[in-house]
C-alpha cells in the first residue's frame, strides 16, 4: 500500500490520525486511498469507516510492511510476545482493539518485521460486528502463535 514510497504524505496523514476520531480529510485521503487499492471494492458504509481507519491507520505505521507469506502468530512468537498480549488482542473488544493494534504496529514497526496484516485486519474489522468472521481471524492468529512457540522450543 505505501511499499513504493510514492505516498508517503499520504501514510504520513493516515499514522498521524486518530481512527476514532478522523477529520474530514483524513476520511477523503483513507477513501481514495482505498478505492486506488481495492477498486473492485465498495467505499465503506458510514458504520464500517473507522474500523477501515484503524487497519489503514496500522498499516501507515507500520509504513505498508505486509507479507501474506509470512504468519502473523509465528512472527509474533518469534518476537517474544507474551501469550497475555496475544490473549488481550484475541479477547478485546473493538473499542479495546482501537488501543492494542496500533500498539502492535509500533512494536512491529520498531522490530521492522513484516507481517500478514489479514488477520489482524479482520479482527479489527469484524471484532463486534461479524462475530463468526472476527472467530476466524482468532483462530488463525492462535494456531499460527502455537505453531511459533513450538518451533521456538524445538
Amino acid at each position: 500500500m505505501f511499499a513504493n514510497g510514492g505516498h508517503e504524505r499520504e501514510r504520513a496523514i493516515l499514522a498521524r490520525m486518530d481512527p476514532a476520531a478522523a477529520a474530514p480529510a483524513t476520511v477523503v485521503t483513507l477513501a481514495g486511498l482505498l478505492q486506488n487499492c481495492c477498486p473492485d471494492q465498495a467505499i465503506p458504509t458510514r458504520d464500517m469507516m473507522p474500523r477501515w481507519q484503524l487497519v489503514v491507520h496500522c498499516l501507515a505505521l507500520v509504513h505498508g510492511r505486509h507479507n501474506v507469506a509470512v504468519r502473523t502468530g509465528e512472527a509474533l512468537a518469534g518476537i517474544w510476545y507474551s501469550e497475555a498480549r496475544l490473549g488481550q488482542l484475541l479477547n478485546g473488544t473493538y473499542e479495546e482493539l482501537t488501543l492494542l493494534l496500533p500498539r502492535l504496529a509500533r512494536l512491529l514497526d520498531q522490530r521492522q518485521l513484516m507481517v500478514n496484516w489479514c488477520p489482524l485486519g479482520e479482527l479489527a474489522l469484524y471484532a463486534g460486528a461479524d462475530e463468526r468472521r472476527a472467530a476466524v481471524a482468532r483462530a488463525q492468529l492462535s494456531r499460527s502463535f502455537a505453531t511459533g512457540q513450538f518451533k521456538q522450543e524445538g
